[in-house]
């Protein structure tokens, strides 16, 4: 057995190339994704509030058993040379065994697994989501591939507008130029049709005379713009009129922060950023329910045989955007299934006092003064000279 001090002397002994291997050799055995697990594939740059609760669905139902590797490709943006070096990327990681599945999340990380599976992934089932459902030849593409489709509510979302604001009299709907914006603006003309009676419906920068788009400056201008008597419905935002990469967040406080309407939306990325909320698809239920998928391939069940299900959308309100316009919070939690996040501080929890506290401040007081008194009483008898008797 070495010492930790001979080991040292050891290490510093060796020539580049020798520390190098041992480098190697060292990084193969401590890095856990040689193990079986599960490879996440995201389509994104970088984490994002969906791909977060995505996995934390995923290993809260899975249990701690299951090691859960993540890989971002870099956002959809990317050209095809950055898709071979994130392929050359990937390619060096080892990997002694078979995931035992692989999921993409989102139509980039989707077409990266049908292009490379193959050469990495051998053999490995895939799931796909966040992202609607594929048409079949793109399925048999991936060879043992099932999934759990993205499937966003616009039609029960817009008649929750009305149904929480009656007198709406304008919907915008922000979108950008891309197919998967196109098909909801779709959805929501064909929703508003039995509101188009009382209520406008626009498009800003996608309207004839006005097709230029978006960018994040047109975009404060229409937040602006909308009176309180509207509201907005966030469809996606993924990319500007000169299709760079715009960020979805910064976009929807944006909305939030300079718009006198409320804003609704599609998942539940952005509740709790300034949203109102609406009926959300949720990463934490996808993930659950790929978890519930990983369970069953595990059991032996093949992934083709899976019949691909959405998770239902679930109804979502900020409280404190609710009491923001007006909108009383018990009025939502009648409706079925709904969920009320960020509940405002009310008056009797700000500070440390609270009913009881006061309750027992106002006792001490009274005890205090009454003692006092008794004192006084007691000390005036003390010093004062008793009266001479006949």
């Amino acid at each position: 057995m070495f010492t930790s001090s001979q080991y040292i002397q050891r290490v510093k002994g060796l020539r580049f190339p020798e520390l190098s291997f041992v480098l190697v050799l060292i990084l193969f055995f401590a890095y856990p994704a040689h193990a079986a697990g599960i490879v996440v594939l995201h389509s994104e740059s970088g984490p994002t509030p969906w791909t977060q609760k995505l996995v934390e669905g995923l290993t809260s139902e899975l249990g701690g058993g299951v090691l859960v590797r993540q890989e971002y490709l870099g956002g959809e943006n990317g050209n095809e040379d950055h898709y071979d070096a994130e392929y050359e990327r990937l390619a060096l990681v080892p990997a002694s065994t078979t995931p035992i599945a692989v999921i993409t999340s989102g139509k980039t990380a989707f077409a990266f697994m049908r292009k490379y599976r193959d050469d990495l992934f051998v053999g490995a089932p895939v799931l796909f989501c966040s992202m609607p459902r594929p048409e079949p030849g793109m399925l048999s593409q991936c060879g043992d591939c099932s999934g759990i489709p993205l499937e966003q509510d616009v039609r029960n979302t817009v008649d929750l507008i009305f149904d929480l604001r009656p007198d709406t009299r304008l919907v915008v709907g922000i979108m950008d130029s891309t197919p998967a914006s196109q098909l909801l603006r779709k959805k929501m003309e064909a929703a508003m049709e039995p509101y188009m009676g009382r209520a406008q419906l626009l498009f800003p920068g996608h309207e004839p005379g006005d097709d230029t788009g978006l960018n994040m400056k047109t975009l404060a201008t229409v937040a602006s713009s909308v009176p309180i008597s509207g509201a907005v419905l966030f469809l996606g935002f993924h990319e500007d009129k000169t299709g760079k990469p715009v960020n979805e967040e910064q976009a929807v406080r944006l909305l939030s922060e300079r718009s006198a309407a409320p804003v609704f939306v599609l998942t539940d990325t952005w509740v709790g950023k300034g949203v109102l909320g609406g009926l959300v698809a949720t990463g934490e239920a996808q993930g659950r329910a790929l978890a519930r998928l990983v369970s069953r391939i595990q059991a032996g069940e093949p992934p083709q045989e899976m019949l691909p299900q959405p998770t239902l959308p679930q109804l979502v309100a900020d409280a404190t955007v609710l009491a923001r316009f007006g909108i009383d919070a018990r009025q939502v939690l009648l409706l079925s299934g709904a969920l009320i996040v960020n509940e405002p501080a009310h008056p009797d929890e700000q500070g440390d006092i609270r009913p009881s506290g006061i309750l027992t401040a106002v006792l001490g007081l009274i005890f205090f003064v009454g003692l006092l008194y008794l004192l006084r009483r007691l000390t005036s008898r003390k010093y004062t000279k008793p009266e001479q008797r006949p």
